[in-house]
């Protein structure tokens, strides 16, 4: 299974100008401080699985 990642990449970064299209500076910022919230918080969670199985 071969890793599609400049597919990956694209799809996300054409994802999030679809969303951000027309949006001001403020939203936008806020748009990727959520991103950021939200992959900090499932970080968190793995890591705590993986340490409960240890």
């Amino acid at each position: 299974m071969a890793i599609k990642t400049i597919e990956f990449v694209r799809k996300i970064r054409d994802e999030h100008y679809r969303i951000l299209k027309g949006k001001s500076f403020k939203d936008r910022r806020e748009f990727y401080r959520q991103k950021s919230r939200s992959l900090r918080t499932k970080i968190s969670r793995l890591l705590k699985k993986q340490v409960a199985s240890l």
